[in-house]
């Protein structure tokens, strides 16, 4: 139905013979923003006395299509049989940011004439007040917005929060947490020789290192507040913790697997003489089980591989945790089950398992068996499984992002 410049249909009608123009009605007509969610939706009501479900044009003024999340800045509407309407966006808090306030409002236009009917007050969007807080072996920014916590000295140490921002509500706290990696098992030979021949012999590959658990998620916003967390970075075979009161040791965090260490396996023969060898399992690793250990002849005794870690992208790189450590065996020791766990020792010299990287919670090698060659008769001679690596905790959180105010 077409209407004029002030949104009302003119009406003509004769009275006694004479031309004459009915006046329409005055316009009332008023836009009203809120916010909700953390000041991260804005709805407009649209209230009028158009009650002939008009459409009209809108326009959200200063942005663009991008600094939402669900709709376009301009488009149209139709008013309801009592001349309601609402809008609603919700703002990419991520885009476009700015350190600077951008002012903006809903305007409704006449489609037919271009004449602006009404305009809302002013709303802003505006940099957030983000988390504020101290602590850490380093402290970096990735992608220009998230702000990265990260400990690696073994012991205890804290992350200090002077400051939850402007909404804590909408607090988004990414942390990751890495046990220490078990040691590798040891190894040893044992020999007996009658005139320079050996007769009875054992070689024992010591079993892969266990990676330590490994823990990711958010961590739940009402349970922090201003103040100190307890951090606690583990040697091998020890734990890691970020301890929130009301969210003990990370309680709404559980571990990225449920895993099991391989089987050793031995090869031996008895009468007339005691001949044994025996190579250790995988240990398991963060997200995958140890593989067992293989003896079918005396020529292939292996030990089992670790088993797999995770990689988590926390830091904005990738990074590989908790991987399980290569079981020993005196043909050959296994392998790490991934990067930062330990390689497994033969009966080569060194022997000894490979220690695990620090910082990456991964198993160490397991040893392998001293060379019968190299060791005296009746003697036993051990090796050493290869330690096992220290944890890690990672706290990020987002510190460059947007919401918006009323003006």
């Amino acid at each position: 139905m077409p209407f004029n410049d002030v949104g009302f249909v003119t009406k003509r009608r004769g009275l006694g013979g004479q031309g004459g123009v009915t006046p329409a009605p005055s316009r009332n007509l008023t836009i009203t923003p809120a916010l909700s969610n953390n000041a991260e939706t804005i709805t407009w009501t649209i209230q009028s006395n158009m009650t002939f479900s008009p459409t009209l044009n809108y326009v959200i003024t200063n942005l663009s299509n991008t600094d939402f999340t669900d709709g376009a800045v301009t488009g149209n509407i139709t008013l309801n049989s009592s001349g309601s309407f609402t809008i609603t966006r919700n703002l990419d808090r991520l885009a476009n940011y700015s350190n600077s306030n951008i002012t903006f409002s809903l305007q409704l236009i006449n489609p037919e004439s271009n004449v602006l009917l009404g305009q809302s007050s002013n709303a802003v969007v505006k940099p957030a007040t983000p988390l504020t807080a101290t602590g850490g072996d380093t402290v970096t920014v990735y992608d220009n917005k998230f702000t990265i916590h990260t400990y690696t000295t073994t012991g205890n140490s804290s992350f200090n929060i002077s400051s939850l921002g402007d909404y804590p509500a909408n607090l988004d706290v990414w942390a990751v947490v890495a046990n220490g990696g078990g040691a590798g098992g040891g190894g040893f030979s044992y020999k007996e020789s009658i005139f320079g021949a050996v007769t009875n012999y054992t070689q024992y590959g010591g079993n892969g290192g266990a990676a330590g658990f490994v823990y990711e998620g958010n961590i739940r916003a009402n349970t922090l507040s201003v103040g100190t967390v307890g951090v606690s970075v583990g040697v091998g075979a020890s734990n890691a913790t970020l301890f929130i009161p009301g969210n003990s040791s990370f309680a709404n965090i559980v571990p990225t697997g449920s895993t099991v260490s391989g089987q050793r396996a031995t090869f031996d023969i008895g009468t007339p003489y005691n001949r044994s060898e025996s190579a250790g399992g995988g240990g398991r690793g963060a997200s995958g089980d140890g593989a067992n250990a293989v003896a079918t002849s005396f020529t292939n005794v292996r030990g089992g591989q670790g088993g797999n870690g995770v990689t988590t992208v926390i830091t904005g790189s990738p990074l590989t945790l908790g991987c399980g450590g290569g079981g020993g065996g005196s043909d050959g020791g296994g392998t790490r089950g991934c990067s930062g766990g330990g390689n497994g020792g033969s009966d080569s010299s060194p022997y000894n398992g490979e220690n695990a990287t620090a910082n990456r919670a991964g198993g160490g090698g397991g040893a392998g068996p001293p060379a019968l060659g190299s060791i005296p008769d009746n003697t036993i001679v051990t090796s050493d499984g290869g330690n096992g690596g220290s944890g890690i905790v990672v706290v990020r959180y987002l510190s460059r992002y947007r919401n918006m105010a009323l003006a």
